[in-house]
């Protein structure tokens, strides 16, 4: 059977149920290429799960075609879509008494013969598949022993085992903890580059995504999107249209939102650094804006005490930013 390598494209899509009265998303058109990671993303119910299950032909859009070359996903039949597309999604999966080795050779089951035997080329996939997501060593334990972000790996991997040109995944970094989310990025950043996958994942890490995404695709809640180069969304404002509300700053120098702050009480600050900066947050977080002039003087030094505080009943010297809030609370009461 021979198989379809070309671009992943949607035309014209409309997402949404049946039963709904309103489309959540419409006129999607996009072009999804080999060696590219996309990252999905949105406010909470805007569709982006829905997007990905569409794109893999688990569910059909309201309206639109999603095309693999010239073929329309639809035409293909179940073995054909599966090596086209691999899919990994967050919903609970309990494999059983199942090692991780078996688990990841059910990636190769599109290429098995009638009987579901693997040959040695199907076991030289899975190998392959379990070094690249750095799991070699956790080939012969059960998968039901492994922390979550070990699990997340696994999974991943049963997907690149299936050597498809896309993969798709939805919330792959969800339950993880900072150093599992990072190294799960860095991973499919890897795949997108040196293996050439066309990756497309629904994710909230904003500040990941736009690390690594080499596109993003923002679904807005009033049923519009946004396309194009992290960086082209960051300065056009879609990132921050998408995101912002009311009580959120968006800070396009870091690609991070922040809560906004409307201090009453405000303190001069002098000094420079890492030292200097990490201060600020400090004051920022006990409600206390930054200001020249005021009664209140905190100067952060090279060498310890690093923080002197100057006011009008003297000077003190300050040896932590928790003595230094301290003694601030003494002279703002509150604070």
């Amino acid at each position: 059977m021979e198989q379809i390598t070309s671009m992943l494209t949607c035309q014209e899509i409309t997402l949404g149920y049946e039963r709904q009265e309103k489309a959540l998303v419409s006129g999607l058109t996009l072009d999804f290429q080999p060696g590219h990671l996309v990252c999905l993303m949105g406010p909470n119910g805007v569709g982006k799960s829905t997007f990905l299950r569409v794109l893999g032909g688990m569910q059909s859009p309201l309206s639109g075609n999603v095309y693999v070359g010239q073929e329309g996903l639809e035409a293909l039949s179940p073995q054909q879509r599966a090596r086209q597309l691999s899919m990994v999604f967050t919903s609970a999966f309990s494999p059983g008494p199942i090692s991780v080795y078996a688990l990841v050779s059910m990636g190769r089951y599109p290429y098995a013969d009638w009987l579901g035997r693997l040959a040695k080329e199907d076991h030289e996939h899975i190998h392959q598949a379990l070094v690249m997501v750095d799991i070699m060593h956790l080939a012969e334990r059960k998968v039901q022993e492994l922390s979550d972000g070990e699990r997340q790996k696994v999974m991943i991997a049963r997907a690149l085992a299936q050597d498809t040109p896309y993969l798709l995944l939805d919330e792959p970094t969800a339950h993880l903890d900072l150093s599992n989310r990072l190294e799960i990025f860095r991973q499919l950043q890897k795949l997108s580059r040196e293996q050439g996958k066309g990756i497309i994942l629904a994710t909230h890490q904003l500040d990941q995504a736009l690390q690594v995404a080499d596109r993003m695709c923002l679904l807005t809640a009033v049923g519009s999107y946004h396309w194009g180069s992290p960086e082209d969304l960051v300065l056009g404002g879609q990132v921050e249209a998408t995101f912002g509300q009311k009580k959120l700053l968006f800070d396009a120098d870091k690609g991070t939102f922040g809560l906004a702050h409307s201090p009453t009480q405000y303190i001069t600050l002098e000094g420079e650094g890492l030292r200097a900066t990490w201060t600020e947050k400090a004051l920022i977080r006990r409600g206390l804006g930054v200001k020249a002039q005021q009664a209140l003087k905190v100067v952060v030094k090279e060498a310890p005490p690093y923080w002197q505080l100057a006011g009008p009943t003297g000077e003190i010297a300050c040896e932590t930013v928790e003595h230094l809030l301290e003694e601030i609370a003494k002279q703002y009461p509150g604070r």
